[in-house]
């Protein structure tokens, strides 16, 4: 009977189920290469495949709604057989060599049309771009963001036009896709100047200080300079550091993260999202705050049984905190 159930897992797709048996259909325009986004009413689902073992993944809008076919089956049936003899009955339909009629596939170029358009050109700018400019030796990160020359030089930061600090995002692949910058403010502005490339989109800002191969930990932050911050307040070997240029992620960068987080299973994962308690000196409270929802966002991309861990910083954000240290040394 266990062979049976490691038949489904591995070769039924959630993806044919899901079409076929409980009604959904696919956003074309959020799905690509790497994941299937699903919809059916307000339900919406993203299928991947396992990073190591290559079935299958799902996650849904809440915690119990995720895992393989099984799980996802199993949550629509409600079943509480023990046996998962309801489960199994469903899940024959789909197995290889069924007897039961045919049901449509998706197949692989579905799948391939179905990733969003993206100028190639554009990509390919963006990575000679990237390649081409030289180590920062600006000013602003260190003197206004109060940040050691030497952990720049670690997380590998480029020195664009006008000084501005770049922060190179790469995809799963460790291709270029895009890039976040930051600089002082201009003449006359309060904030610092800060945006994403044109061109491209968001992945991920990786940073890996001790380049060890071996990762006991990793730190999402919402920005390049949030996780410099971190590094330097609370250094540790292993440790991977992330940033996502926001609070906002795209489905792409969902799945980039549940890919990472899946490659390290024995990991920590450090919630060390911003703090802030006012937008536009209006109160925020606790669970709306922008760090707060990412939080809870990126524990449900993290697979069962992953150590978690929120670590908030004092102020609005890491940098924050690293400046107040800097002047009460």
């Amino acid at each position: 009977m266990l062979d049976e159930l490691k038949l489904f897992k591995d070769h039924v797709s959630i993806v044919d189920i899901a079409l076929n048996s409980f009604g959904f259909l696919i956003d074309k325009k959020k799905s690509c290469k790497s994941s299937v986004v699903l919809r059916s009413g307000a339900e919406k689902l993203v299928v991947m495949k396992h990073p190591t073992f290559g079935y299958d993944t799902y996650f849904g809008r809440v915690p119990e709604d995720r895992g393989t076919v099984i799980d996802f089956v199993n949550f629509r049936l409600h079943s509480n057989d023990a046996r998962l003899i309801p489960v199994r009955q469903l899940l024959r339909q789909y197995a290889p060599g069924s007897k039961k009629p045919a049901v449509r596939k998706v197949s692989a170029q579905e799948i391939q049309a179905m990733a969003p358009v993206v100028v190639e050109k554009d990509l390919e700018g963006i990575a000679e771009y990237l390649n081409s400019i030289p180590d920062y030796t600006g000013t602003y990160l260190t003197e206004t963001r109060g940040l050691d020359q030497s952990i720049i030089e670690r997380f590998s930061v480029g020195l664009g036009m006008y000084g501005n600090a770049i922060f190179p995002h790469i995809t799963n692949d460790n291709e270029y896709c895009g890039y976040e910058y930051k600089n002082k403010p201009k003449c006359g502005d309060k904030k610092s100047v800060t945006g994403f490339s044109e061109g491209g989109h968001k992945g991920f800002f990786v940073g890996c200080p001790d380049e060890s191969d071996i990762v006991k930990k990793i730190v999402v932050t919402e920005a390049g300079i949030d996780a410099l911050s971190y590094y330097q307040l609370k250094p540790e070997p292993h440790t991977l550091y992330i940033s996502t240029a926001g609070t906002q992620l795209s489905e792409l960068q969902k799945s980039q993260l549940m890919e990472i987080l899946y490659n390290y299973p024995n990991a920590t994962l450090v919630l060390a999202m911003d703090n802030d308690e006012f937008k536009d000196g209006v109160f925020i409270p606790f669970d709306q705050r922008p760090g707060e929802i990412m939080a809870k966002l990126v524990t449900r991309l993290a697979h069962l049984g992953m150590k978690i861990v929120r670590d908030t910083p004092i102020l609005k954000d890491w940098n924050a905190d690293l400046l107040a240290k800097r002047d009460q040394a």
